[in-house]
């Protein structure tokens, strides 16, 4: 929940909450609820999408917003936009075998933007401005994620 903004330092803090029942958690923000689990075969009753399942899907929503906020600053429309991502952990670092990290080793982002006609100059600075002020892919990008973005124009 946004619960205060500091002027000065323009700072936002987000919060949320979260009920839990073995493996399956139902988390409140704002007026939303959403649910995590694991699947069956990881303990869990696979009722909703699982953590990291959860962050990928974080990943291309706010690359969604960061997309469009800076297509109308750069004044280009954007037809249809459509967007994917895939990652690839090691389970053994889940189960605490090792020096393995548990989260991402990889992360694929797949961005195809209809947009019609539009300069190379003006693509390259909506990919350098999204690159530079999406938090969810900043966040995970200095993560030391194996991270690759594939921009299609049509």
């Amino acid at each position: 929940m946004r619960e205060n903004i500091n002027k000065d330092e323009q700072l936002a803090t987000l919060a949320v909450q979260g009920a839990t029942e073995q493996f399956s958690t139902t988390i409140n923000v704002r007026s939303h609820q959403f649910l995590t689990d694991e699947p069956e075969e990881l303990g869990g009753t696979d009722q909703g999408a699982n953590p990291l399942e959860y962050c990928l899907g974080a990943l291309i929503g706010c690359m969604n917003v960061i997309i469009r906020m800076v297509a109308k600053e750069l004044e280009v429309t954007i037809n249809d936009l459509e967007l994917a991502a895939d990652g690839t952990f090691d389970e053994r670092g889940l189960m605490g075998e090792g020096n393995i990290r548990p989260y991402f080793q990889t992360i694929n982002v797949h961005v195809t933007i209809h947009a019609g006609t539009i300069g190379d100059g003006v693509k390259e600075q909506l990919i350098q401005q999204v690159e530079l002020r999406c938090p969810m892919y900043t966040m995970l990008k200095a993560s030391q994620i194996s991270f690759h973005t594939n921009w299609d124009w049509k």
